[in-house]
């Protein structure tokens, strides 16, 4: 993993949380914008803190202050957002109503 951009805002919306109860945490958002930008696809979003683990779930709507990195796995590369700080991400709105 090589940070791309030490710090980015970014918002989503959870679409794949199968993830979510593992250390690290990850799982998928869609509907992105990073720094104002609409992503044209999806991104994974990368829990770096023991103290979130299974808090978030397919529907929630987040806004993230994070680090933009690359991951390198299975001979592919793709762009993942990083937190290491519970601080780092609100929820918006929740699936659970």
């Amino acid at each position: 993993m090589d940070v791309v951009r030490e710090s980015v805002s970014a918002s989503g919306v959870v679409v794949d949380d199968r993830h979510t109860g593992y250390l690290p945490a990850i799982f998928t958002l869609d509907d992105v914008v990073i720094d104002g930008r609409r992503r044209n696809r999806p991104i994974d979003l990368i829990i770096y803190d023991g103290a979130q683990r299974g808090e978030y779930f397919n529907g929630d709507e987040l806004r993230i202050a994070s680090r933009l990195v690359s991951v390198v796995k299975g001979g592919g590369e793709r762009d993942a957002l990083l937190v290491t700080s519970p601080r780092e991400i609100k929820r918006l709105a929740s699936c659970k109503g």
